[in-house]
């Protein structure tokens, strides 16, 4: 039964640590499941948020050296002058 459980906005944003506005934000743009009871009422289902925590999880990579961009070193040269 837990797994069907509505939660609401508050509840929500208690959970995902969120302001209302951000969870607002999220419903507006269409990026986290819920459910529009009616205009003024939405719901969220805790598997569904489950679910969606889960897709927005990002797996680390196997550890290998970073190597930043190579660059030259010194000065530019510089360029040519043209006289007549």
């Amino acid at each position: 039964m837990e797994e069907h459980k509505l939660l609401t906005l508050k509840e929500l944003c208690n959970l995902l640590h969120l302001k209302p506005g951000s969870v607002y934000a999220l419903v507006h743009y269409k990026r986290i499941p819920f459910i529009k009871l009616s205009d003024k009422c939405l719901r969220f289902r805790l598997s569904d948020i489950e679910s969606w925590l889960s897709s927005k999880t990002v797996q680390p990579m196997q550890s290998q050296p970073v190597q930043g961009p190579k660059r030259p070193r010194g000065r530019p040269p510089k360029k040519p002058t043209l006289r007549p």
